[in-house]
């Protein structure tokens, strides 16, 4: 069970690695789809933009550790996960979800509901 256990942690910690990197090149298609998508203008997205993509790399990196894994990195990476398939909920359900949900930047384009099955 320790295997499985140190598997799914290892992936957990890459997804978030990847899909932080993946935002960065390029990241103005991020941002774009941060303005589209909610209330923030462009006057706060590359800081809301930047700190997303840290928030995830940072979430990424800290999961590789075992540093407080249990009591916070795996319960806020799970948070995130929820907060992320909120919003992705929310932008089918408005119509305002584009052909790629930006997940993984433009490296690997997803629709809205593949990034929810993924």
């Amino acid at each position: 069970m320790n295997g499985l256990k140190l598997f799914l942690k290892l992936f957990l910690a890459v997804l978030f690695l990847v899909s932080g990197f993946a935002k960065l090149f390029p990241i103005e298609p991020f941002e774009l789809l941060i303005v589209n998508q909610s209330f923030i203008g462009w006057g706060f997205v590359p800081f809301i933009s930047r700190l997303i993509i840290a928030f995830e790399l940072f979430l990424g990196l800290a999961l590789l550790t075992n540093i407080y894994y249990r009591k916070i990195f795996l319960p806020v990476s799970f948070l995130l996960l929820l907060a992320f398939n909120i919003q992705l909920i929310a932008s089918m359900a408005m119509q305002t979800a584009g052909d790629n949900c930006g997940c993984f930047g433009e490296v690997l384009p997803m629709s809205p509901l593949e990034a929810l099955l993924k």
